[in-house]
């Protein structure tokens, strides 16, 4: 990887600490992906403007594992990254992998077939991981690339996939990622990061190691099938630790459940929904959010 110098900057006004930050943060990605096409926001300063709200409080979709892209799903890769910004997504979720040397990557997990030679019984290394295209063709990013595109690209955010259930891995994982942002001069990018959780318990373990503004549970990972009652169970929980929000599969939604919801100020997101219709009927019917492989941002609105 080429090297990149940290800066630090004076104390100014906010908007040259906004247009220095973004700069820092092109210079950086442009180090990681020397062929990017900068954004046409990142070439002129005259014409760049802050985004006029934040996506993970207006943007009803996700793009699941940075969205699809020639027909692939959960390649968590940059040109599915790039495609999905281009069609109008600003809030990405991504999956989260610790390669052989304890570095995080994006990654779901270490299954054969993604990348030549990479398997559960072949962790690459972190720059072994960055030399081997996905399927042959597609860029594969690490966690200090994601927090590039974030310096690079100001109006979006990321929730962060990271697999592990126990409290060593997680432990091991947030630490990674919080050294390498440290080393970087890059921790104040957190801020557009939200944690998936996949118990509430789990929160205990990634603050130990940093403090995050936003969380969700997840429910993919519990003895959740659709109970009204224990879904009650998950809402009290999210409401005395200030977590934002629930995930939950988009079949188990029902008008029983939304009434679980509904005033409890926990906003419920789906998965993952391919369909526009369909999104917008789980909108209407009060769901939050709409995690979506390739659906079109503008076939879709919160009602």
């Amino acid at each position: 990887m080429t090297a990149y110098k940290q800066r630090s900057f004076p104390v100014m006004d906010p908007s040259a600490a906004f247009l220095a930050m973004l700069c820092a943060g092109v210079m950086l990605v442009l180090s990681l992906f020397p062929a990017m096409q900068v954004p046409a926001m990142a070439r002129g300063v005259g014409e760049m403007l802050l985004p006029a709200a934040d996506a993970y409080s207006s943007s009803p979709l996700v793009a699941h594992a940075m969205g699809q892209i020639d027909g692939y799903t959960g390649t968590n890769s940059l040109e599915a990254f790039q495609r999905s910004y281009a069609a109008g997504y600003r809030l990405f979720e991504c999956d989260l992998a610790l390669t052989s040397d304890g570095k995080v990557v994006l990654r779901h997990d270490w299954s054969a077939g993604l990348q030549e030679g990479v398997d559960p019984e072949h962790i690459p290394t972190a720059e072994e991981f960055q030399t081997i295209p996905i399927y042959g063709q597609y860029t594969p990013l690490t966690f200090l690339d994601l927090l590039g595109l974030l310096a690079l690209y100001p109006d979006i955010y990321c929730i962060l996939d990271g697999k592990s259930t126990d409290a060593e891995s997680v432990t091991e994982q947030y630490t990674a990622m919080v050294e390498e942002a440290e080393a970087w001069g890059m921790l104040h990018l957190f801020d557009r990061l939200i944690v998936q959780l996949y118990a509430p318990e789990m929160q205990d373990p990634v603050e130990s190691v940093h403090h995050f503004d936003h969380y969700l549970l997840t429910l993919y990972q519990t003895p959740f099938y659709g109970e009204a009652d224990l879904l009650a169970e998950y809402v009290r929980a999210c409401q005395q630790r200030g977590i934002e929000g629930i995930v939950m599969w988009h079949f188990l939604y029902t008008p029983d459940l939304a009434a679980v919801l509904e005033g409890s100020g926990i906003r419920v997101w789906l998965h993952t929904v391919n369909d526009a219709a369909q999104a917008n009927r789980y909108l209407a019917q009060g769901a939050w959010g709409i995690f979506s492989d390739r659906i079109d941002p503008a076939e879709v609105q919160r009602t």
